[in-house]
């Protein structure tokens, strides 16, 4: 599992190519209020300093994935219903039942 910024296709693809063709990779686009994302970056967070300025940066360039990819929108108080989704998203798609 890894958590990235992957806002640009360039990006995203570059990732894919690394990882390799053996490699399975399952995107999960997480998104949350504009109100909710400026509170959460006036908290001091130790793997980041990102601020609304460099939200704004991300936003504005961001890419929309052409991958298939699941969605979830983040609130304050939707974390476990999120991890069940993604669970849920990340079972499906390796079931090749379903492929």
């Amino acid at each position: 599992m890894l958590d990235g910024t992957f806002y640009k296709d360039s990006i995203r693809k570059q990732f894919i190519a690394e990882a390799g063709e053996n490699t399975i990779i399952h995107f999960i686009e997480i998104k949350a209020a504009e109100a909710l994302i400026r509170e959460r970056l006036k908290q001091s967070r130790a793997d980041s300093e990102a601020d609304m300025k460099v939200y704004y940066i991300v936003k504005a360039q961001f890419e929309s994935l052409e991958e298939k990819h699941l969605v979830l929108e983040s609130t304050n108080d939707n974390i476990s219903d999120m991890l069940e989704a993604a669970i849920r998203y990340l079972h499906l798609k390796n079931d090749k039942r379903t492929n």
